[in-house]
């Protein structure tokens, strides 16, 4: 397994370059404690968000009752005329 040699002998390295580097690096100074005297900030913003919108899914769907009349209409393929456009030829200019 020479992929598991490899991840242990670079982790291996590099943690004992992290206790090299503690040892000889400065230490840094501890952050003092917050003070609790200080007031508190609060924040409120004019902006307001959009009204959630509700859908309301327990009322039945409604469904359109099909009659005879829409059925027939709507089942033949019903195109529109189409309208020409007199075609005046082409134009030379000189």
């Amino acid at each position: 397994m020479p992929l598991t040699r490899y991840f242990l002998l670079v982790g291996g390295v590099l943690l004992a370059l992290l206790f090299v580097a503690d040892a000889y690096l400065p230490k840094l100074p501890l952050a003092d404690t917050a003070n609790a005297d200080l007031p508190v900030i609060r924040i409120h913003t004019d902006r307001k968000w959009p009204a959630p919108v509700v859908y309301d899914t327990s009322l039945p769907t409604i469904v359109p009752a099909q009659t005879a009349s829409s059925v027939a209409r709507f089942s033949r393929l019903q195109r529109p005329k189409r309208r020409t456009i007199p075609h005046a030829g082409p134009r030379h200019q000189v």
